[in-house]
């Protein structure tokens, strides 16, 4: 019974070390995710005029540059339907480590400083907190 425990016990450590990420790997594995290319993000439910379903595509420019074009939409109640807005934002972006995690920061040339903190799942893949992955769309359009 003790070697088995103590098996587990092995893989158990083996399992943990091999998952953690030191923020020397997270960092640069977050920049080259991102770094020349685009994406198609979403968040939000749309379910009321305060929680509205927003859809962009961010390029990420290895120059440290990014711009979005997207829509966020909102119930309509009076026209029994979804109204619709076209957005766009470009600005400034980085990713650090804070805690053992990733996080985005942008400085938007309209809205000022924004983070969203970020998670690698054991995939690669990338989403934010609440699970919105990034789904790589090509290459960012940096003229």
């Amino acid at each position: 019974m003790t070697k088995i425990l103590r098996s587990c016990i092995a893989l158990i450590c083996l399992f943990l070390s091999t998952t953690s990420s030191s923020n020397e790997e997270v960092q640069p594995y977050l920049m080259a995710f991102f770094s020349g290319y685009a994406y198609q993000f979403g968040y939000g439910s749309g379910t009321s005029s305060n929680n509205p379903r927003v859809e962009l595509v961010v390029h990420y420019c290895s120059s440290g540059y990014y711009y979005s074009v997207g829509q966020s939409c909102r119930p309509n109640i009076i026209a029994k339907g979804y109204q619709c807005t076209n957005i766009q934002d470009a600005g400034q972006w980085q990713v650090i480590v804070e805690n053992g995690k990733g996080v985005m920061q942008w400085i938007s040339n309209s809205t000022g400083p924004g983070n969203l903190p970020l998670h690698i799942r054991n995939d690669g893949s990338v989403a934010d907190v609440r699970g919105n992955p990034f789904l790589r769309t090509g290459l960012a359009q940096c003229g």
